[in-house]
């Protein structure tokens, strides 16, 4: 070592036991190994801090897309909110608009018929129109249910055309029941407000009448769950006939219920509109009254589902169904659903 080394120097590399120039060389190499060492792990931990910033950056960026998305989904969802509250302001208001239609055309057929008895009724509720266009949807949906529920209890030991026209028997009776009930209804009560035996609604004095079928009108939705039960028990013996009736056996129970009382309610209500609406089962202008079932042609076979007519010879209000027959006509199946549109 060089004797003009400071004191302080000296006793650095003392405390590194550097007592020659060896060690001070060796001392050397491995500061230099050192320092290459620290400069490798530098560049590495530059290295590592770039793809870290890269990384970082990439995260940012997805965060920045997902802040996006959360955004246009909370203005999304605000817009659903801001549509199901104007739906139900609307609902609302239609039902506020129907409820005061309806008084209207009670309060415009109370005025005409204090003129006019015969006038037809126009009540929103029981028109023609409304009562047609629920006829055609039990045919679209109950009478479909019973269609297929019967031919998968009947097999193939009956035809389609039995089933068919079994299911419309069904509809007639419950047509024929529910005229007799009305026409029962209005003869006790003109006999009560008579005190006589007068039997002809129709013959009495107009005053009379017309407070008869309001009171028949008012009352339809009490008599009707009784309607219902009365037609539920009698079809079972009064059409033990009819397959389809025997094939369900019971009719507390699903389709059969639901397509008697559906039929039961529509053709309940039609006997409320003055003159009471009518289905026509006949084959007269079959062609003008009907829209083919299965196959079309110019040839009529049978009747599916009924006409409806304003009243009894009236005009026609919805038409019905039926199948008709032309030669070399390949046919759909039958009991497929059937559009009236």
């Amino acid at each position: 070592m060089s004797t003009n080394m400071k004191q302080e120097d000296l006793s650095e590399f003392e405390r590194f036991k550097l007592t020659t120039s060896g060690d001070l060389e060796a001392f050397k190499g491995h500061l230099r190994e050192l320092g290459n060492h620290l400069r490798i792990q530098i560049r590495m931990f530059k290295q590592r801090f770039e793809h870290e910033n890269i990384a970082f950056d990439r995260i940012d960026e997805g965060s920045k897309m997902i802040n996006k998305v959360e955004e246009k989904l909370g203005n999304y969802l605000s817009m659903i909110k801001k549509n199901e509250r104007i739906d139900e302001r609307y609902t609302r208001i239609r039902h506020v608009k129907k409820k005061y239609e309806d008084k209207l055309s009670e309060a415009t057929t109370a005025w005409l018929q204090k003129y006019n008895p015969h006038v037809v009724e126009i009540t929103s509720y029981n028109r023609a129109k409304h009562i047609a266009e629920s006829l055609v949807g039990v045919f679209e949906n109950q009478w479909q249910e019973m269609y297929l529920s019967s031919r998968n209890k009947l097999i193939r030991k009956y035809t389609d055309r039995e089933i068919v026209e079994k299911l419309r028997d069904i509809l007639k009776y419950c047509y024929d029941n529910c005229r007799e009930f009305y026409w029962k209804q209005g003869i006790a009560l003109l006999q009560l407000l008579t005190m006589s035996s007068q039997y002809n609604i129709d013959t009495c004095q107009p005053v009379i009448r017309l407070r008869i079928k309001e009171l028949l009108k008012r009352g339809a939705a009490y008599t009707l769950p009784y309607i219902q039960k009365v037609i539920r028990q009698d079809v079972v013996s009064l059409l033990e006939m009819n397959i389809v009736v025997r094939a369900h056996q019971r009719t507390q129970r699903p389709p059969i219920r639901s397509f008697l009382d559906m039929c039961t309610e529509i053709t309940w209500l039609m006997q409320f509109q003055d003159p009471p609406i009518a289905l026509d089962f006949t084959d007269e202008n079959s062609s003008m009254k009907f829209k083919p079932y299965v196959t079309s042609g110019p040839e009529f076979v049978y009747v599916v589902w009924p006409a409806v007519l304003l009243h009894e010879n009236g005009l026609l209000v919805s038409k019905g169904v039926a199948e008709f027959f032309s030669p070399g006509y390949e046919p759909r199946s039958a009991g497929s659903e059937y559009n009236f549109t």
